[in-house]
């Protein structure tokens, strides 16, 4: 508590939030840490997937760090205690989520087409529509925010900040699977970006028409 009285509550959803986000930011200094030490040993790496990043790294390092900053401010969006004692706090992470949120996305659609495809075509449309997705979402709930219509800036942030988790709910399967018979079919890769991706923007809708109906 400061000196004014203004109390910190972070509350349970943030938490759930940084956790299961945790997922893909583990993802990404996994992916960082294997690609580092080709890049510092020069000893070739095993996995052609991590290789591909080994030959060009900037781009990868440069959607995987906006994507951590992106998954690691989000969950202080939806924390009441600083959005009414903190406005400007609220203010200042809420520009760095979505400055950082569009670079993932932008960085997303290059890493497709500048590189080798993954995961086929199928996969390769799920990305890509859902990367634009995410831009639309951005674009809107900054538009939003800026015109004062906060219940819209919300709605958009929440939607915007699950297509970024859906990376997490991918990775509940493709982790283990990976551990178990190594890098997933084409088919398995497809069938589990889009449900993952499409479970998510459900459960997002959910909550915000939810959020809608509750009275104050």
């Amino acid at each position: 508590m400061d000196s004014a009285g203004r109390k910190l509550v972070v509350g349970w959803v943030p938490i759930l939030l940084w956790l299961f986000g945790g997922i893909v930011v583990f993802s990404g200094i996994m992916r960082f840490a294997v690609t580092g030490h080709a890049l510092v040993t020069g000893q070739p790496v095993a996995d052609p997937v991590f290789m591909v990043y080994v030959h060009e790294p900037w781009w990868p390092a440069i959607h995987i760090l906006s994507g951590t900053v992106f998954m690691l401010v989000g969950p202080l969006q939806f924390i009441p205690s600083i959005r009414r004692h903190w406005p400007k706090l609220h203010r200042v992470s809420g520009r760095i989520f979505i400055v950082c949120g569009l670079v993932a996305a932008v960085t997303a659609l290059g890493v497709e087409f500048g590189f080798p495809l993954r995961g086929g075509h199928f996969k390769r449309a799920a990305m890509v529509l859902f990367s634009l997705t995410l831009l639309v979402a951005l674009v809107i709930a900054w538009r939003a925010a800026i015109r004062r219509k906060i219940d819209v800036h919300r709605a958009w942030v929440i939607r915007a900040y699950a297509i970024g988790l859906s990376l997490s709910t991918t990775r509940l399967y493709f982790i283990p699977a990976y551990l178990i018979h190594g890098n997933p079919t084409e088919f398995e890769a497809a069938t589990v970006t889009w449900i993952g991706f499409c479970l998510n923007c459900l459960v997002a809708e959910w909550i915000v028409r939810r959020s809608r109906r509750m009275p104050g």
